[in-house]
C-alpha cells in the first residue's frame, strides 16, 4: 500500500492527520507548552481614607496602585477582608470595626496568590491606615 502513489487528495488528509498529532502532544503532560506570562506582584500607592477614628463602624478602603487581578485581594493587620475588584488600578474592601478598634497604626497590603502554573504572584509593600483615638 505504501508503494501505491497518493493523489493530492491522500497527501492533504495525512497532512491533517499530521497535524492534529502533533496538536494533541501539545496538550499532553510532557508535551510541548508554550512559556507562561508570570503575572507581576502587585504594588500598592495609596489608601483611602488613610486615616480614621478608634471604634469606628464598618468602612470601605479604597486602594490604588497597579497589578491588581480578579484574585487579588487586602489584608488588613494580617487579616483577610473581602476584596471588590475595580480594575487594575483599584480595590476597595469592608474594614470591620474590630480592625479599627484600638488607636494605632494598622498594616494594609494587596496580595495576588499564584495562578496554577506557579508563575507570578506576590505581596505589595505596607501602607499605613493611622487609627485616631
Amino acid at each position: 500500500m505504501l508503494s501505491q502513489r497518493l493523489d493530492g487528495l491522500q497527501w492533504t488528509t495525512l497532512f491533517a492527520i499530521a497535524i492534529v498529532i502533533i496538536s494533541w502532544t501539545a496538550c499532553v503532560p510532557g508535551g510541548f507548552q508554550l512559556p507562561s506570562i508570570c503575572t507581576p506582584a502587585p504594588t500598592l500607592n495609596t489608601i483611602s481614607p488613610a486615616e480614621v477614628k478608634a471604634g469606628s463602624p464598618e468602612f470601605a478602603l479604597q486602594v490604588t496602585g497597579k497589578d491588581f487581578h480578579s484574585a487579588s485581594f487586602l489584608m488588613i493587620n494580617g487579616q483577610q477582608r473581602t476584596t471588590m475588584i475595580g480594575g487594575e488600578h483599584e480595590l476597595s474592601a469592608l474594614i470591620e470595626p474590630s480592625d479599627v478598634a484600638q488607636p494605632g497604626v494598622a498594616k494594609v497590603v494587596v496580595v495576588t496568590p499564584p495562578p496554577k502554573d506557579g508563575c507570578g504572584s506576590g505581596t505589595s509593600k505596607e501602607l499605613a491606615l493611622t487609627i485616631t483615638p
